[in-house]
């Protein structure tokens, strides 16, 4: 039995807890692991988003760089020393790092607040953690923000990001938490009350507007604080591999995905039978297996985008294959970066 003596926190979908080292988040399902470890290996390259060593799908576990503590935690214990506005600006500049990286790959956090936002005390760093809401702009659960940092009008937009981003800003900067979920209008009343510094203020109330197109992007808003200006993204470039598989095997697969994400109504179909056919025309795969490659794609991306009528217990039933090639299966597909690239790129 697992030792998880020293639970590091807990969760909607599951708790995180010490291992040698390491913090390993235990899951309580197999789609929420596979959302949150999809987002984390296609974030790989990043500087300040968390990052994952390990995963172990029979156990739903991901196995995660270990940080001092989150951001509120930080807050109580720093915000009456001396060098606390120094720090700040620090977590701050990093916070809005971690977002354009997010951002320039279409993608959204979900759920951005001080409790998933993990610091490293020495040298000082943040990066954004809890990453189980993350995905593609228009599959992003903002409808599940924490409440006190979701939008009052929530949409699937990356602005959605730089309100909540806004409310960490105005704790940050005053001091003082936001306990509910207040109106636009409340918002701009606190606002005014408390920020006294009229540079933020200014920042603080354009992330703050109601009107989503006003609101300053994690690009601007890191160059008006910072003036910075990093690097775009590069898309990569993915190579579509020439076709080892028949004409009737291609076809096959299609009719799989046509029929199964049809029935389901599982959300972006086309780009999981461009994830697979690429992998299958790459990589040498049993024949007799492709079927299961093809059904886990789309529990792969039923996982991801959306909750849909596909689960897990669905495919395994379709699969008609032991634990250890249907495990084994996620992990070869999702530890591919070619893969999971596809599944998420815009």
């Amino acid at each position: 039995m697992e030792d998880k003596s020293e639970i590091l926190g807990k969760g909607a979908y599951g708790e995180v807890f010490l291992k040698d080292g390491n913090a390993v988040k235990q899951f309580d399902g197999l789609r929420h692991l596979i959302q949150e470890y999809t987002a984390l290996k296609y974030l790989s390259d990043c500087e300040y988003i968390v990052k994952s060593k390990n995963v172990d799908f029979t156990k739903l576990q991901i196995e995660m760089e270990l940080y001092d503590c989150n951001l509120k935690t930080w807050i109580k214990q720093n915000k009456s020393k001396d060098d606390y506005d120094k720090s700040v600006d620090i977590i701050i500049h990093d916070i809005l790092c971690g977002l354009v990286e997010l951002h320039d790959r279409g993608l959204c956090h979900g759920d951005l607040k001080p409790g998933n936002i993990l610091i490293r005390n020495k040298p000082l760093k943040a990066v954004l953690g809890d990453c189980g809401f993350v995905s593609i702009s228009k599959y992003t659960k903002t409808h599940l923000t924490t409440r006190n940092y979701r939008d009052p009008v929530y949409e699937r937009t990356p602005a959605h990001d730089m309100f909540s981003f806004g409310i960490c800003l105005y704790e940050l900067i005053t001091n003082r938490r936001v306990f509910m979920r207040n109106s636009y209008e409340e918002y701009k009343r606190v606002i005014k009350k408390y920020v006294t510094d009229k540079f933020y203020y200014k920042i603080i109330s354009s992330l703050l507007d109601e009107n989503k197109d006003k609101r300053l992007t994690s690009r601007e808003t890191l160059n008006k604080l910072f003036k910075e200006t990093p690097n775009k993204w590069i898309i990569p470039n993915l190579t579509k591999h020439k076709s080892r598989l028949s004409e009737h095997e291609t076809e096959s697969i299609r009719d799989v995905v046509k029929v199964i994400s049809h029935q389901n109504k599982i959300n972006r179909s086309s780009q999981g039978y461009i994830a697979i056919l690429n992998y299958l025309n790459k990589y040498e795969v049993d024949k007799e297996l492709y079927t299961i490659y093809t059904l886990i794609t789309l529990m792969i991306l039923s996982s991801i985008f959306g909750k849909t009528g596909f689960n897990v217990q669905k495919c395994i039933d379709l699969c008609c294959t032991n634990d250890k090639i249907f495990y084994g299966t996620i992990d070869e597909l999702l530890s591919n970066m070619d893969y999971v690239s596809t599944l998420l790129l815009k």
